[in-house]
């Protein structure tokens, strides 16, 4: 699992690394940076993986009137409940009858809007704000068989997310916020919901 999290940084790190320089040339603010999450599922998904960490790396650009539209990425881990898993009802994560769910990777896309509520902030640091957005995620799990070996299903669905959070501004221009978040995800059968929360630190860059 952490190497597939290192991978996943490596991959967006330079990306995000090199905005500022761009972001600053161009004139163009812009707020970069980074956290860890961790997070579980709600209604039939919870009773076979339980939560677990992750990871997110973000990209944001200020809106006028106390806007912003946020483009990040994530991927979360848990572990397998330990108990067997049964048919009918729930979303349909490539899992049968009799089998054991090891465990399931989360990988998500998500472009959101964020509304600052500066009327509510605390003093001049702490501002709160709420948004909601769309999302790609792949749901990758994977299952023991009652008969021995192994079998693993990923596919892509669509969803939305809504988001809270507050963040706190250094005069540096770093800035660190908690947060959560509320997934609902449009898997096959029915939808899944999952929830998470993350610590987040990030930089304002650019004028």
């Amino acid at each position: 699992m952490r190497w597939m999290l290192n991978l996943w940084f490596a991959l967006w790190a330079p990306a995000l690394l090199a905005a500022g320089p761009v972001a600053a040339e161009s004139g163009i603010p812009l707020d970069v940076g980074g956290g860890l999450i961790a997070g579980g599922y709600l209604e039939d998904l919870r009773r076979d993986w339980r939560a677990g960490p992750g990871g997110t790396l973000f990209i944001q650009l200020p809106l006028p009137h106390d806007l912003e539209a946020r483009l990040s990425g994530s991927m979360l881990w848990s572990v397998g409940s330990g108990r067997s898993r049964t048919a009918g009802g729930g979303p349909d994560l490539g899992g049968r009858p009799g089998d054991l769910p090891d465990a399931i990777r989360r990988t998500s896309v998500e472009g959101a809007l964020l509304w600052r509520l500066e009327p509510l902030a605390i003093g001049q640091v702490g501002v709160p704000y709420v948004g909601a957005g769309l999302s790609a995620y792949e749901l990758a799990a994977t299952y023991s068989a009652p008969g021995g070996g192994e079998r693993g299903s990923a596919r892509w669905d669509p969803g939305a997310h809504l988001v809270a959070g507050l963040r706190f501004y250094r005069t540096s221009g770093l800035f660190v916020a908690v947060e959560t978040k509320l997934h609902g995800i449009d898997t096959p059968g029915a939808w899944s919901y999952a929830y998470e929360g993350g610590v987040l630190i990030g930089w304002m860059i650019g004028p």
